[in-house]
């Protein structure tokens, strides 16, 4: 049966999520040992699933409604302040719970998802953190659990999601009005992805937009402040170096249409360099090579029907921008290539990825390759600095 009791799979979706949770916590820069500046909230969304492309304009039938459930901690108050939280205003961190109901239990059904959330100060230049009224940008990742999914027999029209299991991300813009020293209400939008990463297909994946309204309690009074003793490890921004090399590896799985197959490996071998103009930023250019198993049933199914080794291998260059959380930094590039003999996935693509460091010279990541919005594949990979 597709849909079995929602609660008794939420249950046992939870006990998964716990090593998943970890992994968040793993890639989490904004672990502060807090003081005070703790609160708790709880949001109401409402919106619509946005038909991002055209296979899914049937799929969306009605409005979505959706709840968020959060704990966060405001970095000004951490026992250890650090670097990173200086140079960006002293953002708030936290951990959320997310529901949805996304207007088709039938085809789409119903999500939940636990994130690991970081709401970054805007406007800090007109905004003194007294005020009243805050402005932030809020940025999230963690997994999801979708009770509905795509299935030949019960729901072919779903295309959306093919697996239960997903990863999730979140994006939106809030303010936060401060009522008295306890209470806040804050209002905002918020879009949430949910998508496997074409570990299996048909994988459009769902984006849930929504307009959002909250309250706020914070767990001390906000008119304590923290004495120099309390706060200590404050730190300043800290020389850097300008440019730096690397290499990395990393290794992934595709599925390719139609559903059923098997999934292929994909390695790809990275030779780059960053220059860091600033404390938060870099420019990093990189030189990827790929050796893609995945392209063999492609380029048969084209006609192909002798294969050499050398057709699985793809070559490309891209370039793009690197944020610095501390020991934690994200990655976002487009790429072109020079060498694909499928295609079918265009000149263009695009990578995001998570790093954390480990050593002073040894990071690990958790990437996505994409075409645009079409995801090719997740990978995981290691990288190696001089």
């Amino acid at each position: 049966m597709l849909q079995p009791d929602v609660y008794n799979r939420c249950v046992h979706f939870m006990l998964r999520l716990l090593g998943v949770v970890s992994v968040c916590f793993l890639f989490s820069p904004y672990r502060a040992d807090g003081q005070v500046g703790q609160s708790v909230e709880l949001a109401k969304g409402f919106g619509f699933v946005v038909p991002h492309r055209p296979e899914l304009r049937n799929l969306v039938t009605g409005h979505s409604n959706s709840w968020h459930a959060g704990w966060q901690m405001d970095t000004r108050h951490a026992r250890v302040r650090k670097a990173w939280h200086h140079a960006y205003h002293y953002p708030l961190w936290g951990v959320e719970v997310y529901y949805a109901d996304l207007g088709n239990r039938k085809q789409l059904g119903q999500q939940l998802a636990v994130n690991a959330v970081v709401k970054l100060p805007q406007f800090t230049q007109f905004i003194a953190p007294h005020r009243r009224v805050q402005l932030y940008s809020q940025w999230g990742i963690g997994a999801g659990y979708s009770d509905v999914v795509w299935d030949l027999e019960a729901n072919p029209k779903g295309i959306a999601l093919s697996s239960a299991l997903n990863v999730c991300l979140s994006a939106g813009y809030l303010a936060q009005v401060r009522m008295n020293d306890r209470f806040a209400v804050r209002a905002g939008i918020n879009v949430v992805h949910f998508s496997n990463g074409s570990l299996s297909v048909p994988n459009l994946g769902t984006n849930n937009l929504s307009g959002e309204l909250g309250l706020v309690y914070h767990l001390t009074p906000l008119q304590r402040e923290v004495s120099r003793s309390e706060a200590r490890g404050d730190s300043v921004l800290h020389a850097f170096e300008k440019w730096t090399f690397f290499t990395a590896f990393s290794s992934g799985l595709r599925e390719n249409l139609p559903p059923g197959g098997p999934s292929h490996f994909v390695h790809n071998l990275v030779l780059g360099a960053e220059y860091r103009w600033s404390f938060k930023t870099a420019l990093v250019v990189r030189h990827d090579a790929s050796y893609n198993l995945s392209l063999d049933p492609l380029l048969r199914r084209n006609g192909n029907a002798e294969m050499q080794p050398t057709d699985r291998l793809q070559g490309g260059f891209s370039v793009g921008i690197v944020r610095h959380f501390g020991r934690a930094s994200f990655e976002a590039t487009m790429g072109a290539y020079y060498r694909n003999r499928n295609a079918g996935d265009g000149t263009f693509y695009n990578r995001f990825a998570l790093r954390q460091q480990v050593t002073q010279g040894i990071s690990i990541s958790l990437g996505l390759k994409t075409h645009w919005a079409k995801a090719d594949y997740p990978e995981v990979g290691v990288m190696y600095r001089w």
